[in-house]
Parts: C-alpha cells; sequence; structure tokens
C-alpha cells in the first residue's frame, strides 16, 4: 500500500454580503474563521494501491463530500498536486528567430491529492473525502474538516452569473458585472511574469476583463500536448503538464489580485488545423484520431476530454477571477468542421461541466461566423449560457449591429469576444491611436451586448503602443451602474454622426460617434489597411431619445476617452421624446441622461482633466 499525502487548500470567500444568520450554526472556537479568500492548508494520508495512475480517473478518484450550512451536499473532484519552483532556461525561439531566456517549473516535492473549494454563503461547513479505486471496486469515506465562513464586505467577488431577470450579466452576490477588457489569450516566452504587466495595465484602466487560451505554444499554457524542447510535462494524451498547471495557477492567481475575470477557452481551432500533426490526437503526433472531426465522436478522445474537464474544475473552480468555462474558440474554422457533430460535442461537454463545477460557474463557446455562414447551433444548448461573436471588420459598430441580429433569435446574452479591423496584425498599422479599440469598447455595450467588446493583438499592439488606457472611459462610465433594465433604444442626431442609445424607466445611455471608416486595400498580401477617415458631414449639433421621456432631466456630457464628466444640466422632456442640444465635442461624446424631480438641485462638475484623450488625439495628428 502507498501512503498518499492528501492536500486540502480550501479558498474561502463568501459572496454574500449580509451577515451569520441567527439560525446558522456557530462554530466551536477551535474551528477556522474565514473572511474572504484566506487559505487554509490541511493534510492526511490516504493508503491506496501501489501503481495507480493519478491522472485516471478511471484507475482512482478522489471527490470531497462538502455539506453547506443549509444541509444541502455538493461534492469537488479532487485533484493531483505536484508543487513547482520556477527557473530560467534559454531556448531557442522560432519566432523570434533567436535564444531567449524562457519561463521554466520543475518538480519541488512529492505529488498530493489536493482540494480546493470556495464557500458561496456564511456559516459552519463540513467536508469529508470520498475515495474510489475502480480497479478494487471500493469507495469509501474518511472524516474531512469544519470552517466557519463569515461575509465578504467587498461587492462583486461573487461566481459572475445570469440574472433572473433583465440584461446583462451579475456575480453571485448581486452586483452587477459588465466586462470591460481586452484579449490576453496567450503568454510570451516570460510566461506567467508577463501577465503581471499586461494586468497591471489593464486593472490601471479600470478594465475588469480578459481572454486566455490554453495554448502548447510560449511554454504552454495547456495541459496536454506533444514533447516539447520547453516543457517538460508534455507527454501526450492523459498526462498533465505540471509546468502548464503551475503557470495557469499563476496568471489566474494574478488576475485575482487585480480583480480581473478571466474567461477561460479550452480548446481551439488551430489546435485541429494548421498544429492538427504535431496535436498528440492525431496518429502523426502518436495519437489515434486521423482527422481532427473525429475529436467529436471517437469514444477514447471523448474520455479523455470529460477527464481533463474534471481536472480544470478541480484546480481552477474555485478561484474568483474565473468569469467562464469557454469550450471552444472559432470551432467553426477547424479543418473537416461537421456542425452536427459539433453541437452534440457541445451538448455533452457543457453538461458534463455544470455537473462537475460544484461553484457553477457560466459555460460559453463561440465560433468564428455568423448565420447563415454557420448555424451556431451549440449557443442554443440549455447549458451554453451566452452567445459569442467575433468580427474582424473596419466599420466596427455597424459589424456588430449586424452580428448581433443574426444572434437574436438564441435569446441568450452576448459577449463580444473579439473584434479588430482584419486578421491580419499589419492591418492596424494605419491607427496608431486605437481608434477602432476605441470604437469597439463603446460600440460592444451600445448595440447591445453585456459590456464592450474585447480588442485582439493586446501583446502586437495593445500592449507596444500603450492602448490599455481605452478601457478606461468606458469602465468609469459604468462604475456602479446595471444594464438590468436597459436596451437598445431609437435615437436620432442633427449632423452627420452615428447615435446608439440605451434606455430604460427613468434613464438613458447616449453615444454620439463621428462616423469613422478604415478603408482596407484588399489587393495588398497580406490585406494593409491603408487609412482611416471620419466622414461624418459635420458633428452632431443635437440628439433626441424618441419615446415618452416627459419631465426634468439631469443630462451628464461624458469624455468618452477618460470618463469624466464635461458638463451638467436640466432639460425637460416631452411625450414626442428628449431633445438634448450638443456643445462642440471631440471625436465622440457620450451622455448620460436621469429623471429627475422638479426643482431637484445638483452639482455643478468642477471642470475635467481628460490627458488620455489628449495623447489620443496627438496620436491622431502623428505626432506620437
Amino acid at each position: 500500500m502507498a501512503r498518499h499525502l492528501l492536500l486540502l487548500v480550501l479558498m474561502a470567500c463568501i459572496h454574500a454580503a449580509e451577515p451569520i444568520p441567527p439560525d446558522v450554526p456557530v462554530a466551536p472556537v477551535d474551528v477556522p474563521v474565514f473572511d474572504r479568500y484566506q487559505a487554509l492548508t490541511s493534510a492526511h494520508d490516504l493508503d491506496l494501491p501501489d501503481g495507480l495512475d493519478p491522472w485516471d480517473p478511471a484507475q482512482v478518484r478522489v471527490d470531497a463530500e462538502i455539506t453547506a450550512p443549509d444541509g444541502v451536499v455538493r461534492v469537488q473532484p479532487c485533484f493531483w498536486y505536484v508543487p513547482q519552483e520556477a527557473y530560467e532556461a534559454s531556448s531557442f525561439s522560432t519566432e523570434k528567430k533567436r535564444d531567449l531566456a524562457w519561463e521554466r517549473f520543475r518538480d519541488a516535492g512529492p505529488g498530493s491529492w489536493c482540494l480546493r473549494f470556495a464557500p458561496d454563503r456564511p456559516g459552519l461547513w463540513r467536508w469529508r473525502w470520498r475515495l474510489t479505486v475502480t480497479t478494487a471496486e471500493r469507495t469509501w469515506t474518511h472524516p474531512g474538516g469544519e470552517l466557519t465562513a463569515i461575509a465578504c464586505a467587498i461587492p462583486g467577488r461573487g461566481v459572475v452569473a445570469l440574472p433572473a431577470h433583465g440584461r446583462g450579466l451579475i456575480t453571485s452576490d448581486g452586483a452587477p458585472f459588465i466586462p470591460v477588457g481586452i484579449n490576453c489569450g496567450w503568454p510570451t516566452e516570460m510566461g506567467s511574469q508577463v501577465y503581471d504587466r499586461w494586468l497591471t495595465s489593464l486593472a490601471a484602466a479600470g478594465g475588469n476583463a480578459t481572454r486566455l487560451w490554453l495554448v502548447h505554444y510560449y511554454g504552454g499554457t495547456s495541459l496536454e500536448w506533444a514533447t516539447s524542447e520547453v516543457n517538460a510535462g508534455y507527454r501526450g494524451i492523459g498526462h498533465y503538464s505540471n509546468e502548464s498547471a503551475e503557470r495557469l495557477d499563476r496568471i489566474l492567481a494574478a488576475a485575482e489580485r487585480r480583480d480581473i475575470k478571466v474567461m477561460l477557452c479550452l480548446f481551439t481551432f488551430g489546435d485541429f488545423a494548421w498544429d492538427w500533426p504535431k496535436n498528440p490526437l492525431a496518429t502523426a503526433a502518436g495519437g489515434w484520431l486521423e482527422r481532427p472531426v473525429e475529436f467529436f465522436t471517437d469514444v477514447k478522445a471523448l474520455t479523455a476530454t470529460r477527464n481533463l474537464l474534471r481536472y480544470l474544475v478541480a484546480r481552477y473552480g474555485c478561484s474568483r477571477s474565473l468569469w467562464a468555462w469557454e469550450l471552444w474558440n472559432e470551432v467553426d474554422t477547424m479543418d473537416g468542421f461537421d456542425d452536427g457533430k459539433a453541437t452534440e460535442w457541445h451538448r455533452e461537454m457543457a453538461r458534463a461541466l455544470k455537473q462537475l463545477d460544484a461553484h457553477h460557474h457560466l459555460v460559453t463557446t463561440d465560433y468564428r461566423f455568423t448565420p447563415p455562414t454557420t448555424s451556431c447551433l451549440s449557443y442554443a444548448l440549455p447549458d451554453i449560457d451566452f452567445a459569442q461573436l467575433h468580427t474582424y471588420w473596419p466599420l466596427i459598430p455597424e459589424a456588430f449591429q449586424e452580428e448581433h441580429a443574426r444572434l437574436d433569435g438564441f435569446k441568450k446574452p452576448i459577449v463580444i469576444g473579439e473584434y479588430g479591423l482584419h486578421v491580419y496584425p499589419e492591418s492596424l498599422a494605419a491607427d496608431p491611436a486605437g481608434i477602432h479599440l476605441h470604437d469597439g469598447l463603446w460600440g460592444g455595450l451600445f448595440t447591445g451586448a453585456c459590456g464592450g467588446g474585447m480588442a485582439w493583438w493586446w501583446d502586437r499592439y495593445v500592449e507596444p503602443r500603450g492602448l490599455w488606457g481605452h478601457c478606461a472611459g468606458l469602465s468609469r462610465f459604468v462604475a456602479g451602474e446595471s444594464i438590468a433594465d436597459l436596451a437598445p433604444a431609437e435615437a436620432r442626431v442633427a449632423g452627420g454622426a452615428a447615435v446608439y442609445a440605451l434606455a430604460g424607466p427613468g434613464r438613458a445611455w447616449v453615444w454620439v460617434e463621428d462616423h469613422r471608416a478604415f478603408t482596407l486595400d484588399l489587393s495588398a498580401v497580406p490585406v494593409q489597411l491603408a487609412t482611416y477617415t471620419i466622414v461624418a458631414d459635420a458633428p452632431a449639433t443635437s440628439v433626441t431619445i424618441a419615446g415618452d421621456h416627459t419631465g426634468e432631466w439631469q443630462i451628464d456630457t461624458i469624455d468618452t476617452y477618460d470618463g469624466v464628466v464635461l458638463a451638467r444640466r436640466r432639460v425637460t422632456g416631452s411625450a414626442r421624446g428628449l431633445t438634448v442640444a450638443l456643445a462642440p465635442y471631440r471625436h465622440d461624446v457620450a451622455l448620460k441622461a436621469t429623471r429627475i424631480a422638479t426643482g431637484t438641485a445638483f452639482e455643478t462638475p468642477a471642470k475635467a482633466e481628460t490627458p488620455f484623450h489628449d495623447r489620443v488625439g496627438e496620436l491622431m495628428k502623428g505626432k506620437q
């Protein structure tokens, strides 16, 4: 018999804001008490047969049966954990064509079974271990422990969820979650260390969301791949890389420290297209699948996927930085895509995640194209919580509107997971100021998505040009707000600008945007972005929100780059609409309209500084 150390790392956070109710049992004095995310570490020896593969739940499975204060029992899978220490090693970069220092990890101690769990309400929690050795046809339990969790006073730290009523997203403590962010899809050779820089910049601009892929390049964040010179843990399917797992731990921890939510993408089309010969599932790389599409139906592949989902849920499901499980990135662009087979695969794997995840994270996926080019049938599945759109086209707000209309039939919230001027990064050369980045953030919210669009090319464009600040304007605009009762509304302008509006009971938001057009040179290889121009006939001089807006309204005029209030005044609306005269503005402007009682007094805002807008203006003139 082997002595296996069971390591418990219980991540305790309470998403409820209320104190412990009087009917919740109070813990004895020797039971640990937790506030927010404090880590309880407890160890226990387990007697398990020799020779078991800890990566294979068909041989050995360790779960925790966790009893909540209300008596409901949840089952949380445990995972095999090997502690790691970081070091740097020099290796050749095929992209940069020279040797570079790479982030690496190596074992720092023996392996152990680990449980991570985050309580979601105050009170006394109890757990016990459930061990299953399939080869011995035996299941037994072992005593665990107790803790008391108390309320977390900081709102918005719960799991992202769908609201019972209205639009948008919330957290499980009831706070609105309006994502404002930029993709940070994969690391550089610096691995997790580069995320400290990227996420610090994103958070400094008020960003609260990003998207991360599990990939095999740049050292790897995916847990499985073929052998690699820069990841000793890559040994094919069924063996999870301790290097990648540690790197992912650190990235999610970096996001958690900055209150950034991460959409974690598990599979991407490139691994089933140009990288298929190196994919460990493929026969050419030592696997057993001849074609990528067999991944959706092969019994062995399906089992391997379910095992991977179990490990991911066990190891990362407790992280308060986890926004959603994203099953696929642009699944319809894999080689040999079959819509029916992909949909059935999504049905099974989304259901598996829902059954495994005791923390109840959202589940999503995405396609490169929308109907009718691709049916996107997975969005209709009950266990897919929200739809996504990806678009790479110069007329960004207009493209968002068009794509939204094609997804409305699914009756799901929509997140703009990716956008850009074109799929080629060379197309960004003519937009040094990040105007399309700005338009996608504001255009995402104002065309009906759950928040701002999340731009691509963070590593080759946003970071080197210092454009993270584009998140600041929208972040400040939505701070403390909810979009639950706001929906796209009819509005019109006097002048040549475009206008987008959201309205609800007693309030309305408006974005007035000068028509900005980016011209592509389609004859170039790769496609080049030739110019961008502002094509409005003239700036807007007034805006009217249609509908009955009788009464007095407070109108805040807001700079969209810095998110500061430029002016505040009182306007009287009528049954025919609310018309607001616009003072001269730069590039675009936003309004917040709030119905007020007659005679209500309000403070006149101080003169606002707009440093980021000033910098963007200089960039647009080509001075930087």
